[in-house]
């Protein structure tokens, strides 16, 4: 990978991240279309890495006033105890699956789920900060074992 393939993936994870759209996804699709020969795995990670350390710069404050918490700080460790576990055991299935084609049908399913959402819901969304206050540590382990799962 030449830098110029390496600076256009981290500006399609930089756009991509951040939108309810697969990053991963797109990265594999790109990656693809220039000619990579592996799906290079570990710099998808390093991508990531990018994207949490803008993600610490912009939202520091707010971080570190959450982490100030006791609660907030065991909810978070319930989160990444399962997708750290799920993670380590599916690394290499994970890697067999990071293909074009199953990257695609990934996309054109969750876009479908997403556009067939707009004709179920008739109010929009609302997310209280109530929220927070009524997590449990089984809820907290069950989203760690979705995010874990959606890897």
């Amino acid at each position: 990978m030449n830098i110029f393939e390496a600076l256009l993936l981290g500006i399609i994870q930089g756009i991509t991240e951040f939108l309810p759209i697969s990053s991963d996804g797109h990265l594999v699709i790109f990656q693809n279309l220039l000619g990579l020969k592996e799906p290079e795995f570990l710099f998808d990670i390093l991508l990531h890495g990018g994207t949490l350390l803008a993600t610490l710069l912009i939202f520091w404050k707010e971080i570190f006033t959450l982490l100030k918490t006791p609660r907030a700080i065991l909810l978070i460790i319930a989160g990444c105890i399962p997708t750290a576990i799920i993670g380590f055991f599916l690394i290499d299935i994970m890697e067999r699956f990071w293909t074009m084609n199953i990257a695609c049908i990934g996309l054109l399913v969750t876009g479908t789920y997403m556009w067939l959402t707009r004709y179920v819901t008739k109010e929009p969304l609302v997310i209280e900060e109530a929220l927070f206050s009524t997590l449990t540590l089984p809820k907290a382990f069950l989203i760690g074992a979705m995010q874990g799962l959606a890897l």
